[in-house]
């Protein structure tokens, strides 16, 4: 079984990040994330927005979707 572990982050304007690490099972990060360089995902890995991951954006291989998915 393997055990969550949380590290806690300074950024350069001297707030800090939480990071919660587990083995083989990505990361969750609290707080806001800035990026520098791209964020890739895979076919048909999926960016989920909202706290219901009700907005989608992902791409199969073939085409590009953004998903409502509120109903």
């Amino acid at each position: 079984m393997s055990t969550l572990k949380t590290h806690n982050l300074q950024s350069p304007d001297a707030s800090s990040v939480n990071i919660a690490m587990a083995p083989n099972a990505g990361i969750v990060v609290t707080g806001i994330s800035t990026f520098s360089d791209n964020v890739r995902l895979l076919d048909n890995d999926r960016l989920q927005i909202g706290n219901s991951q009700d907005l989608e954006l992902f791409h199969n291989g073939t085409n590009s979707h953004i998903r409502n998915n509120t109903g």
